[in-house]
């Protein structure tokens, strides 16, 4: 932490944000070092997870196809895998399953990804657990100030909203990478466009799943 990255390092900003969205759902989250993408170091940190007795065990990555996500295969050995990929975007690579008879989430490695999966799947679990209605969603209607190309998938786009003759406008944050966290910082909600579409013309109404309150207007 702190040192000049080598090639083909990147920060670690997941735990971190991740730790951060538990805390902020009323839980207490435990860190654990990051582990290289071998079968033993995985297990070693799922293990390590477990002694802790934990409500729920999260990961970040390891649960797509490459040779090194090796994730899914250390979770079948200590339990099962009930859920693997969702037609969303960002965040196909999701799993849900148990390791050690405790839920366990697997979100994607891509930031935007594990962001928009937490609030997607995790956050309702930690609300339910916490007793508190999981369903109880901030949500709103705004009108595309664009056209968008999707690609089918219930897509969960980045956007900023602003007031203009009496209706919220929405519009990206720019660029919709998932490996771009700042897409994410920058919005105030994410506007649902439904599957099944891949052409969205400016003027469209979607739903708007809001992340932080909509400002009063004096």
């Amino acid at each position: 932490m702190g040192q000049p990255l080598s090639p083909g390092q990147i920060h670690n900003s997941n735990s971190y944000m991740l730790a951060g969205l538990v805390q902020q759902c009323g839980g207490v989250p435990y860190r654990l070092p990051v582990a290289r993408d071998t079968l033993d170091e995985v297990r070693a940190r799922f293990e390590e997870a477990l002694a802790l007795q934990p409500d729920f065990v999260l990961s970040s990555a390891g649960v797509s196809v490459g040779t090194h996500d090796v994730v899914r295969t250390v979770v079948e050995q200590l339990g099962r895998i009930e859920v693997w990929r969702v037609n969303v975007k960002p965040g196909k690579p999701l799993a849900f399953g148990q390791v050690g008879g405790v839920p366990f989430f697997g979100l994607p490695g891509n930031p935007v990804s594990a962001m928009v999966t937490f609030e997607l799947f995790v956050r309702p679990a930690l609300r339910k657990a916490l007793g508190t209605d999981p369903l109880a969603v901030p949500l709103t209607t705004a009108v595309l100030d664009e056209d968008l190309t999707l690609d089918g998938r219930r897509t969960y786009v980045r956007v900023v909203l602003r007031e203009r003759d009496g209706e919220l406008v929405a519009r990206t944050t720019g660029t919709q990478s998932s490996g771009v966290l700042m897409s994410m910082v920058q919005a105030d909600g994410l506007l649902i466009v439904p599957e099944g579409q891949t052409q969205v013309t400016a003027g469209s109404r979607f739903a708007v799943r809001l992340l932080r309150p909509l400002w009063h207007q004096g």
